[in-house]
């Protein structure tokens, strides 16, 4: 099976090459990617996805057809505990005077259950989703 980053991998190499590069209309900016560790180029912290081929039909309709009502939780939670420069406080902080208890950790010290490593890692990887979109979002 054949995922987003692979393909994105993929589409950057063909993308990149002699034949192909006048077309993405880069002027020289390829020479300021970045290659990371997955092996997919970046620029300025962002994937680089080239006009080549059908790739972002492809990440487009893969971000249109998620279920984003599964995240709303989690970007709702995200905002209310980010620092506000404007009221100087977290939302939450702002409006009940006390930090926010996250949903992992609502029970009493000495009381926690446990929680599967897939569970702290899938919510891990999806705030870092959440984060990195309100930042894409912020920086337009």
């Amino acid at each position: 099976m054949i995922t987003t980053t692979q393909s994105i991998r993929d589409a950057q190499l063909e993308a990149l090459k002699e034949e192909n590069l006048e077309n993405e209309g880069l002027r020289g900016m390829e020479k300021l990617f970045e290659l990371k560790s997955d092996d997919v180029r970046y620029y300025m912290d962002r994937i680089s996805v080239p006009n080549h081929g059908n790739l972002r039909d492809l990440v487009m309709d893969e971000a249109h057809n998620s279920s984003w009502d599964t995240h709303l939780p989690l970007v709702e939670f995200s905002y209310n505990n980010s620092y506000h420069a404007s009221i100087k406080a977290a939302p939450f902080e702002a409006l009940y005077r006390r930090m926010c208890r996250s949903p992992l950790c609502w029970a009493e010290v000495g009381d926690s259950p446990l929680t599967g490593p897939e569970l702290v890692h899938e919510t891990t990887e999806k705030i870092f989703k959440i984060r990195d979109r309100l930042k894409s979002t912020q920086d337009r």
